[in-house]
């Protein structure tokens, strides 16, 4: 985890960040059906772009008569394609997904077989690196299972040491099992558990994954659960040592209180897990306070929780753009990232985040249409200090609204310096897309709202980009209408 440099003195040098250069590339994506792009991870010699036919948020790897697949690229620094090539499971397997991991990628596969009237799963590994070869699939280990799985999750820890397969199976309506393997840097099983989770299988979702350093695994769960007549999201942790025997179950939403968003994230320096929050009254959202956990690693009972409202100073700014007389505090954004200050503080960035599904009547096509409108809305960044404290609140202002496509365009890019937060967007509101970006320090000055030089039109997909290097990131994005890749440097 990115941890950013804390200063309480202001420094009187020079600080405002301006843009150097944005290189498009002359390269643009033909694949055929290999629609969505994304960067996956860099090396010294350029990075890797993933490619994939169905949206990589998606967790369906099936939809329609469309199944998931997967093709892998190498870029070098110039942009240039250096090679590409199908990722292809073994035979009677399934890709799960491909991630980074120590300078190469991996394609992780399941095979599942039957014997003696058990199911099991065979997790197959094949590594890529950045000249193009892969090794053969290596056997990670295998799962016995009672029920069919759900989608299969890959977790990887913050230095890039150790990998979590996590296969999760619902016993019943009221308990679901999560089998957990732990993989060492060469794919040595270190750990092979199976973990517990009481939960109703309806409205209960698994919202984040987390493994440390040294092998503890986190999840964030929430649950959909009545009080007083009315329906809460109840958000939990479910915590799992590497030396324990059986998982901690840490509800961190507030009593009586309605949660708007949480996340999780290790501190590996001083051995703990970090939450963080919004919640307010039910009937009173607009009256937000944020919340703070530290979990202890080796004694989860010893758990801290710090609580600050959000006080009328910060009320105004999270007010909408179009509604600046109303606000519904933090309840409309959820949290895209945590990272991690030196001094023991967080800084947690939202995203105002809607999205409206309705359908109408077609006169011309007799028939009923289905549509989906997405709103990514306003950034807000929030510096808490290790007392609690809000050290400063900011928020970026922007509106960015869209139909039908996921929202590809819409949301940003976070770059972290040791000093500076650099977020970088589209800003819809003119004829002609702008690129912008803003920047914030680490004692909180905010620089709102730059334009970005560029010598032809792009749309960037901000969210399937990547930094790359200290001051440099690369982002797919519509040049002439045709798919490509956009680095900018700072």
């Amino acid at each position: 985890m990115k941890r950013l440099f804390f200063c309480s003195v202001l420094l009187f040098s020079s600080w405002v960040i301006s843009a150097q250069t944005v290189q498009v590339s002359n390269f643009a994506f033909d694949d055929v059906g290999y629609d969505e792009v994304m960067v996956a991870g860099y090396t010294e010699k350029g990075f890797f772009v993933l490619q994939s036919n169905l949206p990589f948020e998606s967790d369906r790897d099936r939809i329609g008569f469309k199944n998931r697949k997967y093709r892998l690229s190498f870029f070098n620094n110039q942009l240039n394609r250096l090679w590409n090539q199908n990722i292809d499971p073994d035979p009677q397997a399934t890709v799960q997904g491909v991630f980074f991991f120590k300078n190469r990628m991996l394609a992780i596969s399941t095979s599942f077989s039957k014997s003696t009237g058990e199911q099991q799963a065979s997790v197959m590994i094949r590594q890529y690196d950045d000249a193009g070869s892969k090794t053969e699939s290596i056997n990670a280990g295998t799962i016995k299972l009672k029920s069919t799985p759900e989608k299969t999750r890959v977790v990887i820890s913050e230095n890039r040491r150790l990998t979590g397969i996590l296969l999760p199976e619902f016993l019943t309506d009221e308990l679901l099992r999560i089998h957990f393997l732990l993989l060492d840097s060469t794919f040595n099983t270190m750990g092979n558990k199976t973990l517990e989770v009481p939960c109703r299988r309806k409205n209960f979702y698994l919202e984040d994954y987390q493994l440390s350093d040294r092998g503890d695994l986190a999840m964030l769960s929430v649950q959909q659960v009545r009080e007083n007549k009315n329906k809460l999201d109840e958000y939990s942790v479910h915590f799992c040592s590497l030396t324990a025997l059986t998982p901690e179950h840490i509800v961190i939403s507030r009593e009586r209180e309605e949660t708007a968003g949480a996340g999780i994230v290790f501190d590996n320096l001083n051995n703990m897990l970090v939450c963080a929050g919004f919640s307010a009254e039910p009937s009173l959202t607009s009256r937000t306070s944020i919340f703070v956990h530290r979990i202890p690693v080796q004694n989860p009972s010893a758990a801290v929780q710090q609580t600050v409202p959000v006080d009328d100073r910060y009320k105004f700014k999270l007010a909408s753009v179009n509604e600046r007389s109303v606000s519904s505090g933090l309840f409309s954004y959820p949290i895209r990232k945590m990272i991690l200050r030196n001094d023991g503080g967080v800084v947690l960035i939202a995203e105002a985040f809607y999205a409206y599904e309705y359908s109408y009547y077609d006169y011309f096509t007799q028939s009923y249409m289905r549509r989906i409108d997405y709103q990514f809305n306003n950034v807000v960044s929030i510096s808490i200090n290790p007392d609690g404290q809000i050290h400063w609140l900011n928020v970026i202002r922007k509106t960015q609204e869209s139909t039908d496509d996921g929202g590809a365009f819409s949301s940003f890019l976070q770059m972290t310096t040791d000093n500076d937060l650099i977020m970088i967007y589209n800003n819809f509101g003119n004829r002609d897309n702008e690129v912008k970006y803003s920047v914030i320090d680490a004692s909180g000055r905010f620089d709102e709202s730059h334009t970005l030089r560029t010598n032809v039109p792009l749309l960037l997909l901000p969210r399937f980009g990547k930094q790359i290097s200290a001051n440099e990131a690369v982002m797919p994005c519509m040049n002439k209408k045709k798919l490509s890749l956009a680095k900018v440097t700072f």
